[in-house]
């Protein structure tokens, strides 16, 4: 009997696929590829969404109408009830965090009576500001605002986010406030709801500077347009989004490991924006001692939902 052979049958030859299966596999590859695209285009430092930012650029006017949303957390940091229409969503975020110095949302952001070890580090670092400063701006809390618009120029829903900003350095959430705390017109105040006695936001984008020579892009103006003169289709209010849903959720355990032993979170560690726009200098109440910031009152955490 003769002893089989040690050479191998040749593999056999899978047909190839037909012209419906090529169409099919092209079609999953542009989706892959466009899906993939949009994540890393639309995943910012702590927001996930598969809605394009808005990138306003300096010398631009942009017309953008606000598009509110039916609150469902719990702990809206405005305490409004869930129910209840809301038009932007405050936040912060805290700054190189970690060995991988990446963003991360404040846990408070979600529950004002969660802990932040990086809010009761601050608090003791500021007992020596002299010697703290550079750590301080490092990681303390900067502020921010997340909206959700509608481009009239585009015929795009867009989401914004940006620093609120201060008296020295205003953002666009203490512009717009500024515009709204002694309006012309009361109801300027009610320029966000969906109605045609809303307003639409004609905002002129400059740029300006912030210490260490970089730049950012912020409103130099905002004015309000009668929703008659800037009309909002009517599909658009159906693109609604509970804003909190797209924020990447920051746990105090989860904060606390980061700030300690340096882990991940997952948050993206893109840091291109200036600290600066949104972190203000405490101001001296004397000409040697720096005031400290006010400190939040610390109550026991509340429980994970």
């Amino acid at each position: 009997m003769p002893a089989p052979s040690s050479r191998t049958s040749p593999p056999t030859r899978s047909a190839r696929p037909s012209v419906s299966d090529r169409s099919e596999y092209i079609k999953r590859t542009q989706e892959q590829v466009k899906r993939r695209q949009a994540e890393q285009k639309s995943r910012t430092r702590y927001i996930i969404t598969d809605l394009d930012r808005a990138e306003p650029k300096a010398g631009e006017v942009s017309v953008w109408s606000v598009i509110p949303y039916e609150v469902k957390e719990r702990h809206h940091p405005e305490e409004i009830p869930t129910g209840k229409l809301a038009w932007k969503r405050p936040f912060t975020i805290h700054r190189n965090i970690g060995l991988e110095e990446i963003i991360a949302i404040c846990p408070k952001s979600f529950n004002a009576r969660d802990r932040c070890v990086v809010h009761e580090d601050v608090a003791m670092l500021r007992k020596d500001w002299d010697a703290n400063e550079e750590q301080i701006r490092r990681v303390q809390g900067s502020d921010r605002e997340l909206y959700l618009f509608y481009d009239h120029s585009t015929k795009k829903v867009v989401y914004y986010d940006a620093a609120y900003g201060s008296v020295k350095n205003p953002g666009f959430g203490y512009m717009l406030g500024s515009r709204l705390d002694n309006p012309v017109k009361e109801d300027w105040l009610g320029f966000w709801l969906p109605d045609e006695e809303g307003y639409a936001l004609r905002i002129t984008w400059g740029e300006s500077s912030f210490g260490g020579g970089g730049s950012w892009i912020r409103p130099i103006s905002i004015d309000f347009v009668p929703r008659k003169e800037q009309p909002v289709p009517s599909w658009v209010w159906g693109k609604a989004v509970e804003l909190s849903t797209i924020l990447v959720k920051t746990t105090s355990k989860d904060l606390e490991e980061m700030y300690y032993e340096g882990g991940s979170s997952g948050v993206s560690t893109d840091n291109e924006e200036p600290e600066e726009e949104a972190a203000e200098e405490p101001e001296e109440e004397s000409a040697e001692e720096p005031e400290d910031e006010p400190v939040e009152d610390e109550e026991p955490p509340a429980d994970e939902e």
